[in-house]
């Protein structure tokens, strides 16, 4: 039974030399930017999907949006503010001052009774 164990502990010495593990010099840093886009994202209430700034074709790029009724505006009115707030960001992000985008949906929820629209939108 010991001669078992110095076996495999001579083995186990012996092979831990030969293995070696290499982290790229980008792996924190990415890691860390990709964190803060997907946090800031989340706490502003937004997404976005396919966005690359250095891209010059922004078709198919989603934006989405929760905007909640904080005027005690009427449902339609809440979903016309959710697409003009959801269109400013798109433009502000593509740093573009004229978007062509469909809507793809626009809905009113009650959350805590509050009245939230939820709003996406692909540029076309």
């Amino acid at each position: 039974m010991f001669l078992n164990k110095l076996t495999i502990s001579a083995l186990l010495i012996t092979l831990s030399g030969c293995v070696s593990f290499e982290i790229p010099d980008t792996l924190i840093s990415n890691t860390i930017e990709s964190s803060t886009r997907a946090y800031q994202d989340l706490t502003r209430g937004e997404t976005t999907e396919k966005l690359d700034p250095q891209a010059d074709d922004h078709k198919g790029t989603v934006f989405s949006l929760s905007f909640p009724n904080e005027k005690n505006e009427s449902r339609e009115a809440l979903k016309n503010s959710c697409l003009l707030a959801l269109e400013r960001k798109a433009k502000d992000k593509l740093k573009m001052e004229d978007i062509i985008y469909k809507v793809m949906s626009d809905e009113v929820v009650s959350e805590n009774d509050l009245l939230v629209a939820n709003c996406k939108i692909s540029v076309i």
